[in-house]
């Protein structure tokens, strides 16, 4: 199962993946005794702050989770899971900004990961949420470094929401439901 989880900034959207994430894990288990439980982070640790969050969530979550932290190669972590597995991808928004600002990848390349991420998953029999930002829903921007992101961004959205099972948005702590789910 693949699923699509946005939401604006502190929308809740991370704390609906995790929940998802845990029941899919605990149906996975019933079938796979050593099936894991991985959040895959995408944040670089860059200040003193960001530290104290990661450290935070890591707390949070708990000690259920495989918590492994890598900000470009999320197709090379998928790779080395096991069937079974529960990935929380956290998040899309922050991969592609450290494939495109420091590594200068393009559209192209970026598609290309993601679409080999999801049939990794798929073959593989690992569940694979990924979380991502809402973002550009307001005021016309001018940087063209922040439009080429958005604009990215969203080509990336489209094309995750096409091939995901699921397809989540959180505004203000509440899910609505686009593809996929029925609660």
């Amino acid at each position: 199962m693949i699923g699509f989880i946005s939401g604006g900034a502190r929308s809740g959207k991370s704390a609906y993946a995790e929940k998802r994430a845990k029941e899919l894990y605990q149906h996975s288990k019933l079938n796979n005794p050593l099936a894991s439980l991985v959040y895959l982070a995408t944040a670089i640790s860059i200040d003193e702050e960001m530290v104290k969050r990661i450290s935070t969530h890591q707390v949070d979550r708990g000690e259920a989770w495989v918590t492994i932290e890598e900000p470009l190669n999320i197709a090379g972590v998928i790779r080395r899971r096991a069937a079974g597995d529960i990935i929380l991808l956290d998040c899309l928004t922050l991969w592609l900004s450290n494939a495109m600002f420091q590594h200068d990848l393009g559209l192209t390349q970026l598609e290309s990961i993601l679409l080999n991420c999801i049939q990794e998953a798929k073959h593989r029999q690992i569940d694979l949420l990924i979380v991502s930002n809402d973002l550009h829903e307001g005021v016309p921007l001018r940087d063209t470094y922040v439009v080429s992101y958005i604009r990215t961004l969203q080509k990336l959205h489209l094309t995750l929401v096409s091939l995901s099972d699921e397809a989540v948005q959180i505004v203000a702590g509440i899910p609505i439901y686009w593809k996929g789910v029925k609660r």
